[in-house]
């Protein structure tokens, strides 16, 4: 009888665990996202009362983590940029966007 042998190969050490690390970090911020958006979308409906009102702070935050990406590109070419770079683009465009509208609502409610 023959028996074949098979070699097995595994990467370790700090880079392997590193990538391990960013790879599994990426895909859950990626599905929080994606879980979150569109209970905020829900959320800014019922806050604003109508749905024109609840898309431009989404809007607004859309342009905003645009224009910020082209910023990101621009700089990635200089110097290396983090993969939470991208993550923490979209938290504060969005988060800062829906902040100033509900600042805005609430002022305009007091007069």
């Amino acid at each position: 009888m023959s028996r074949k042998s098979c070699i097995h190969t595994m990467v370790g050490g700090n880079v392997a665990v590193n990538i391990a690390i960013n790879k599994q970090v990426s895909s859950d911020l990626e599905r929080a996202e994606l879980i979150t958006f569109p209970i905020v979308a829900i959320l800014l409906i019922i806050v604003f009362g109508s749905l024109v009102a609840a898309s431009l702070p989404l809007l607004i935050g859309g342009i905003a983590i645009m224009g910020a990406f082209a910023i990101l590109r621009a700089m990635a070419g200089w110097t290396d940029v983090s993969v939470y770079a991208v993550n923490v683009v979209t938290m504060l465009g969005l988060g800062l966007a829906i902040d100033y509208a509900l600042f805005i609502v609430t002022r305009f409610r007091e007069m």
